[in-house]
């Protein structure tokens, strides 16, 4: 799971009880703030509120919708505000109060992890885009509240605090299987690719010929592009390094995503990863290697999918055969 510390702190010219019930009357957030697309009450708590919960919905600009609920753990009126969160995201959501001569001070912390998978798999990609969306749906609370006030909003500022811990390479991941499992799903992908390029009455030798020299092309360079899409010992030794060598790699770094889903899960995760790959692969990587837009196709598509699924579904076999072994030695 990607984790975010996320930090606001707004500085309102209004008196500190205005703001603290207006933000705490959270039931009413949608009518003033928005991207707070819908805030329900779904349990009661104490006699302080403490143990409530409300479930919240929100929409900023980017195209996807957040859905959580927050528990109350902490209220001290006019000072602390604080819930813990599940749903689409985990963790804690904590405001603070302070007031000095005329001046209400904001202070909200949004410690979370994401649960989604898309986001998580995304997340080495576009961290920054997710936090400055919560950054922006912050600004418009902060410049929100004020206008509801009839307040000056005097400024707001955003950061990014680092992780609590830092994210270091799971001693519970086997990257040995991982990286097997590239490997073993690397050869799959190919066989099934061949078989649909020979059910769809394409020639599947010369096509894994031509292949083969694009991904030669790598390391020996654009001169080895076909025509002709001939046999060269060289080439075909150097292609099935470069994809050997890949194989490994997305193996790697397709494991953390995997390691504590289930079987099923870790399938699905595993061919929207290839899809991922395919995507970066035929519409990234071109920018460098052009010549790999000859392949861009469905068939390369399908490939990429069941690499990732085939990937995925080795190494949680591999898990599931040493939790078995570890088990019976235990025993």
């Amino acid at each position: 799971m990607a984790e975010y510390r996320l930090v606001a702190v707004w500085h309102i010219a209004a008196p500190l009880q205005h703001v603290f019930d207006t933000i705490f009357d959270s039931l009413q957030w949608p009518a003033w703030w928005p991207g707070a697309d819908a805030v329900e009450h779904c349990a009661e708590g104490d006699a302080n509120g403490i143990g409530s919960v409300r479930r919240y919905i929100w929409k900023g600009k980017l195209p996807y919708r957040l859905r959580f609920d927050a528990c109350a753990t902490r209220i001290v009126p006019l000072n602390v505000l604080e819930a813990s969160v599940s749903g689409d995201l985990e963790g804690i959501g904590r405001w603070t109060f302070s007031h000095h001569e005329d001046v209400t001070t904001v202070h909200y912390e949004w410690h979370v992890h994401t649960t989604r998978l898309w986001m998580n798999l995304a997340a080495p990609a576009v961290r920054s885009v997710f936090a400055n969306n919560h950054h922006a749906l912050m600004q418009q609370g902060a410049e929100a509240l004020a206008r509801k006030l009839g307040a000056h909003l005097i400024d707001a500022t955003y950061h990014e605090l680092p992780p609590v811990m830092k994210r270091t390479l799971s001693p519970k991941i086997n990257w040995g299987a991982a990286g097997a499992a590239g490997i073993v799903a690397g050869g799959i992908a190919t066989i099934v690719q061949v078989g649909l390029w020979w059910l769809a009455s394409y020639p599947p030798v010369d096509l894994l010929l031509r292949d083969t020299r694009l991904a030669a092309a790598i390391v020996l360079g654009p001169t080895v592009l076909p025509p002709p899409t001939t046999f060269d010992l060289r080439i075909m030794l150097v292609a099935s390094l470069v994809h050997l060598a890949l194989s490994l790699v997305y193996g790697l770094l397709l494991a953390p995503f995997i390691d504590n889903l289930s079987r099923w899960r870790s399938a699905l995760a595993g061919g929207l990863f290839g899809l991922l790959l395919f995507a970066i692969n035929m519409y990234g990587f071109t920018a460098l290697f052009p010549w790999f837009e000859a392949s861009r196709d469905w068939i390369t598509a399908a490939a990429h999918a069941v690499f990732g699924v085939t990937a995925a579904m080795t190494y949680k076999l591999w898990q599931d055969r040493s939790a078995t072994i570890t088990g019976k030695r235990a025993i």
